[in-house]
Order: C-alpha cells, then structure tokens, then sequence
C-alpha cells in the first residue's frame, strides 16, 4: 500500500478523530502493546499475568470473533426507557474476561425494553489487544445481557452505524485489526442488524455489494462462519460500506516497511445511501467557537421547524465541494473559493401518528443576491420553486453589505435560537403601517422647465427648493428625490428642501409627514444649491396627496426608486417595499410614528444612525440600504409524514467564505490568505438531530489551515462524523499553489 493509499484509508473511517489516532498502522511506526508488558514488569508479575493468562485463554479463543454467524438474542423484556451510557460502560466491561481493562463508550441505541451498546474497550493482558469491540444488548429491567456478549479482538477498533429507513432496521459495520510484532496486520470485520430488540449478525452479502466491481474472489463468505476471507484481505470502513484491500504477495515483514502490506481492490456497498444517514456516536463534545474573519460572511444555517418537532428525528450531511466551485467550475486551482454546498436532512417521524409540521430552511443573504448563491431545494427529489418568507434587516448598524462589515456568529445563533429571526420573516409590516396616516407633498416642477434651465450657463445646477414650516416638533418626516436641507429657524420647525434639476434626478420629489403637516412656501428654483441666486422664470407648485396611508406613500416612492438588477430573483417591487417598511419600523421609528403604530411615542426605536438627521431621513438611501442588508431568508414546507416515515430535504448552493483580508505590502489581497467556513449542527428550533456528518471534497489545490474538530486532508477528500450537540463548527482552508 503506497502513501497515497494509506492516506484514503485512514481518511475514510467514519470513527471520530480521538479513536483515529489510536490506529496502530501509522507509516514508520510499530504497535508494541502486544510485547511491551514483558519488558516493563517484574519477573514475579510475569508470573502472575502467565497463570492468569492460562485460565483466561480458553475462554479468549472462544470468543474471538473472524466475521461467522452469531446466536441472535432473544426479544428483550425490561420496561424502563434505556440504560445510561456510564452504567452502560460498566455493563459492557464486565464482559470481558480482563475486568481490570478500561472501556469507553463507542455507541448505544434504545431497543424495546433493551440497550444496545457498543465499546472500545483497552485489555491489560498481554496479546490480547488494544482497542476490542465489545457488543452486548442489555435488560433494561434486570440489566443482564439478553445474549452472550460479542467481542471484536484486536488495536484499533472502529464502528460505522447507519438506518435503513425502508426496513426501519439499525446496521452496525465492525472492523478490528492486530498489529504483530513484526508488523503484520490482520483485519476482521463482522456486520450485525438491530430491530430494536434483537441484534443479529448479517451473513449474506446484500445485492448491491455482489455486484461491485473487482469483487474480489471468496467476499461473499466474507461474514460467515468459518470464513478464511480475511486471512488475506483488510476492510477499512468508508460510510455504509468497505474499502477493500489485498494482501501484498511480495510484501517482506523483515523489510520493515509497512506501507506497501496492502493493495487497494475496491469499494463494497452494504448499504443503499440514500437510505443509510449515520447515526450518532458517543465522544467527547467540542463546542467552544473559533474566532471570526475580518471579513465574516453568513454561516450555513441548519434546518428549523416552525411548531412543535415532538417526535420528529433528523440526520443532516453536509457536503462542501471544492471542485465544483462557483467562478471556476471544475477546473478551480487558485484565487477565492466558493465551493457548491449540498445540505442534506432525511426527517423521520418516529411517533405513532402522522404529524404536519412546517419544515423552515434558512439563509442570510440579501434581496439583490443571485440566483447561484441562493439555495436550491429538493422535497424526496422533487425541485421547490416557492418564494422565501423575507425576514427583516439583520443588525443594520454592521450588516450593511455595500461597506462589507458583517455580524458574528453569535449575532446570527441568538437571532435563530431567540426565534426573532422567523418571527419577522412572518410579520406584515407593509400592513402594520397601512394604518398610519400621513400628510404627503410632491414638488412639481412646471411644465416645460427643461428649456429655461437648458438656456442657464449651469444647466446641470439649476436647483428647486420650497420653504415649508412643520406643525409638530414630535413630527416624524421622511423625504424622497431630495438632495439638500437646510433648517431656517433656531428651533428647526422652519426649513427648506431642495433638490437638483438636472436629468439624474429622481421623476418624484415627495415630503412624508407623520403625526404633524407643513405648511408649504413657494417653489423656488436657484442657479445651484447654495440657493443663493434665484431663477424667476423657472418655478414649481407643490402637490398635496390626500388620503394615502405611509404604507402606500412609500410604494409611491418604491415604485420610482425600482430597477431589476441583472441575476436577482427575489428584488422586486413587493419585496423592496416590505424590507422598507420593515426597517422603519425595526430602526427609523420615532415618538409620532410608534404612537401611531404602538399607541405609546417610545415603544419604537429610532437608531442613532438615523436620529442624527432625523429632519432629513432620505426615503432613497432607506431603500438602497434595506436592499444590500443581510437578512434571513426561509423556503417554508408544509409536510405531512406518516407515523414511521420519513422525507429527505436537500439544499444546494454556493457559498462564499469569510477571510482574514491578508494583504502584501502593496496592498493587494494575499492568495494563500485563509478562507473560513462555519455551521451549526442545529439551533434551538431544530427538530432533533441525531447524527451529522460533514463530508469535505476538496482537490489537491487546498491545504486545511485551521479547524475546531481536527479536520485534515491531503489532495483527496475528508468525512468527518461530528457531534450533533456541537455548537458550532468551523474550518478555513488555503490555497497551496
């Protein structure tokens, strides 16, 4: 077996990180633990350990297992919900006939009045093995084994688990290996099925793993008694299946030189993967979060449930495909990364009766973001084209995404987990100030305008202005198609708009009042802003709009501003008028407008940003700001699912990553700088995960730079099983060429 070969292998176990490291078949490096005890201990213990070993050993060869047929347990018969993993530990070492071993917990699963519990389990005898995999199916009641224990002997136990949703029946993929001292490796693997109350071993190879390619001769008595399969091949665990592998004819054990002891032969199916999401498995949690980029782009949000999940059950993969990249399609080598995302959720009901609940996927993005970069959703394989509920401006004071200063992550966990987040994608704030009353003027400028400002020695100059006195200093005023203000009395109430007539101004020119009205000058027009030197022969007239709510003199001002940007989908004139009416009531809501909304002046909240110059809060740069800010998207599916079925969810899309901003001394980005990328596993209104997984394909043009879960890769691709009570998950790569 070459590096190359070496490395698949190990990056294709399922097992976590901390058990990886225990494998014994590092490059260079020799497993002493089956003769070391002799050199360490004192004649008089050697001894010892040899007479225990002579009453021990009958029983160790008849229990060592090479993947035959094992008697299935009987039904179970206990009463209580299941047995806790630290007693469950000790149940499981109490199996093994070294009590003075150590164990630690590799998997358990609740059965019909029983446990089932799977351990990696350390033998102080000498010769014994490192890592051996004891299972066993617990009474709940009278916590005695149903069954005789099974055990896996061997250095480096690993388990993969996975449910097949169509039999609803549990698969449990064993392999161990013993590493002599002359470096040797011998493999062993056995697969078992768990119904909940009976585990049994699997025997026959399943349709689809007979029909693999270079099926090598003898596999499929690779899981029978008495089999001699393995006296020559290895299994490494690669998902719900295994990667084969030959023993070396021309290997030499006195070479020392392990590497080449195997030859890759092929990939065997034991299960459909579609139907095979993996199961969780117990290790230590990581959760503390890695510091954010400078630059910090949204992070890939998991699945929600808008109710009660109440007997729902989720496995998630996620997959982030380098090779697929946005910008360089299959061919990507170099600059910054925006791999093709697939989110995968396969949602069970495991309750009695069929349950309808409304499956939520979010995203944070902003209304004007291409379609690539907006997730496409498959229900059971069919495509979703609905429209997202549109949520409201994340965090406007740093989320503008025109300047490029984003939120942490924490911003968006407590924004899902507070459950605001799909709380304002739900509301109507269109309506909500559909019922407010405002006083509306439109300048108009007058008819045939354009040939005396033409005749001016500063045509694009020309300015119109109106004086105008406000009724209430309470009075909440927002202006539209002006470029000037300037207050004309101590106390602010006296004041005069203006705005430029040359032909980049805006068709509408329109003064809101809310809680008060203006009492409205002459329309004057100046020689240019300073509004110093009039023109009398170009004038205007002010145009005073009855009965319009501040909803619909917004649509007014919506409707002029409105332009289709290339590649969006969800800009339009419906949307960019809720987003506005969502930021002014989130952000630009003074004392007149939340009395007019909430009945109390100071239930609203008008942002510094805008209380600064409340008396010229432009509806223009309300619009264009609500337009780029982030804010949460959420694709909403109401599902019925049948009591013991499921539905797959899946999300694809491009994802662009957050950075450092790492700059050469000319200023120029640097290409090898880190690119980041985060998750959750779940948030506070996820439906129960069980299990998930991350898979990472990623070519031989990145190189992993940071990570909190341990992730590593070399040119291939990496899964990763992660801990679904993580909160939060993070890895940034760079470029290597």
């Amino acid at each position: 077996m070459n590096k190359r070969d070496y490395i698949r292998e190990v990056e294709a176990l399922r097992a976590p990180d901390h058990l990886r490291r225990r494998i014994t078949s590092l490059p260079g490096r020799r497993t002493a633990r089956s003769f070391r005890w002799g050199r360490l201990l004192s004649l008089a213990a050697c001894l010892v350990l040899a007479v225990a070993l002579a009453v021990v050993l009958p029983v160790l060869l008849r229990g060592l297992h090479h993947g035959g047929e094992i008697t299935p347990p009987p039904v179970a018969t206990g009463s209580s919900d299941t047995i806790p993993n630290e007693e469950l530990c000790t149940l499981l070492g109490d199996q093994f006939p070294d009590p003075g071993g150590g164990g630690e917990m590799y998997y358990s699963a609740a059965g019909n009045g029983c446990t089932l519990g799977v351990l990696l389990y350390t033998s102080h005898l000498p010769g014994v093995g490192g890592d051996n995999l004891i299972l066993c199916v617990f009474d709940n009641r009278t916590r005695e084994p149903v069954d005789p224990a099974t055990i896996i002997y061997g250095d480096s136990g690993c388990l993969y688990v996975w449910d097949d949703l169509t039999t609803l029946q549990r698969y449990l993929l064993c392999t161990n290996m013993t590493v002599h001292e002359d470096g040797r490796q011998d493999c062993t693997a056995a697969l078992f099925v768990f119904d909940g109350s009976k585990l049994r071993a699997v025997t026959e190879l399943p349709e689809t793993a007979l029909g693999a390619e270079n099926l090598p001769q003898g596999a499929e008595t690779m899981f029978q008694e008495g089999t001699t399969f393995w006296e020559d091949h290895k299994g490494v665990i690669n998902g719900a299946g295994l990667d084969l592998y030959a023993r070396n004819p021309d290997w030499d054990a006195a070479s020392g030189d392990e590497d080449n002891q195997w030859v890759y032969l092929c990939y065997l199916p034991l299960g459909a993967e579609d139907q095979a999401p993996l199961i969780g498995i117990t290790y230590p949690t990581q959760t503390e979060p890695t510091v954010g980029f400078e630059w910090y782009n949204p992070p890939v949000l998991p699945l929600i449930v808008d109710g009660d999940s109440a007997g729902l059950r989720t496995w998630r993969k996620l997959t982030v495909d380098f090779t697929d990249d946005l910008l360089y399609g299959q061919d990507y080598d170099s600059g910054t990364p925006t791999p093709r995302v697939t989110d995968r959720y396969v949602v069970e009901n495991s309750s009695d009766r069929a349950l309808t609940v409304t499956l939520c996927y979010p995203q944070a993005n902003n209304l004007t973001a291409y379609s690539t970069s907006l997730p496409a959703i498959t229900l059971d394989g069919y495509q979703q084209d609905n429209t997202p509920l549109i949520g409201g401006a994340l965090f406007p004071d740093t989320s503008d995404s025109w300047v490029g200063t984003f939120t942490t992550w924490v911003d968006y966990r407590n924004a899902m987990d507070s459950g605001d987040a799909l709380a304002g994608a739900k509301a109507d704030p269109v309506g909500m100030l559909a019922g407010v009353p405002v006083a509306v003027y439109d300048i108009v400028p007058s008819q045939g305008y354009e040939t005396v400002r033409d005749s001016l020695d500063d045509p694009w100059s020309a300015t119109l202005a109106v004086d105008c006195t406000l009724s209430n200093p309470e009075a909440q005023v927002f202006v539209y198609g002006f470029n000037g203000y300037e207050p004309l009395s101590s106390d602010g109430l006296s004041r005069r708009y203006s705005f430029s007539c040359n032909d980049s101004s805006r068709a509408l020119h329109r003064i809101i009042v809310v809680g008060g009205t203006l009492e409205m000058g002459p329309v004057t027009c100046y020689t240019d802003g300073s509004c110093a030197q009039t023109v009398p022969e170009l004038t205007g007239q002010v145009s005073v709009k009855e009965n319009l709510s501040l909803s619909d003199a917004l649509l007014g001002c919506v409707e002029d501003f409105y332009y289709q940007p290339e590649g969006s989908v969800y800009y339009t004139e419906d949307t960019v008028q809720r987003v506005l009416c969502d930021l002014i009531l989130l952000y630009v809501c003074g004392p007149a407008l939340s009395t007019a909304v909430y009945g109390d002046p100071d239930q609203g909240v008008m942002a510094d940003l805008y209380a600064e110059n409340a008396a010229f809060i432009r509806v223009d740069d309300l619009i264009s700001t609500a337009s780029g800010m982030m804010r949460f998207l959420f694709w909403t599916y109401d599902v019925t699912i049948p009591a013991g079925g499921h539905v797959v969810l899946e999300a694809t899309q491009h994802i662009s990553p957050s950075c450092t901003q790492t700059r050469d001394e000319d200023g120029y980005l640097v290409s090898s700088a880190p690119y980041g990328f985060d998750f959750a596993p779940a948030f506070a209104g996820s439906p129960p995960l069980e299990a998930i997984e991350l898979e990472v394909i990623h070519g031989d043009s990145l190189t992993v730079a940071e990570s909190n879960f341990n992730l590593s890769f070399d040119g291939y691709g990496a899964i990763s099983a992660l801990d679904p009570s993580a909160e939060r998950y993070f890895f940034s790569v760079a470029n290597t060429k």
